[in-house]
């Protein structure tokens, strides 16, 4: 009995830790930069800057302090409506937009 409760007991405990080490944090238009909640990809570039796709308000781009949004009106992005961005060994964008990229 004893042993059972010390396996339950170090159960919890580890369960304790690994739940305390994962924090999940939300981003939305409320709380970021972000010019749209409809995110279609993400790519990191070697440097840690996200690069955030939206459906319909271009690529908002954050090096943990400030969210920079492309689009159409103020970049050569020909679509606001971009479904896909990768990130190759060169650090060369690669955009996918609903028409043309």
């Amino acid at each position: 009995m004893k042993k059972l409760n010390l396996i339950l007991i170090t159960c919890v405990f580890l369960t304790n830790i690994l739940m305390s080490q994962t924090q999940w944090i939300n981003y939305t238009t409320l709380n970021t930069g972000l010019p749209d909640n409809d995110v279609f990809s993400i790519a990191i570039d070697g440097s840690g800057t996200k690069w955030i796709a939206t459906w319909g308000a271009g690529i908002t781009s954050f090096d943990g302090s400030t969210w920079t949004v492309y689009n159409t009106a103020n970049s050569g992005l020909p679509d606001n409506y971009v479904n896909s961005i990768a990130i190759d060994e060169s650090e060369t964008k690669w955009i996918g937009t609903r028409g043309v990229a």
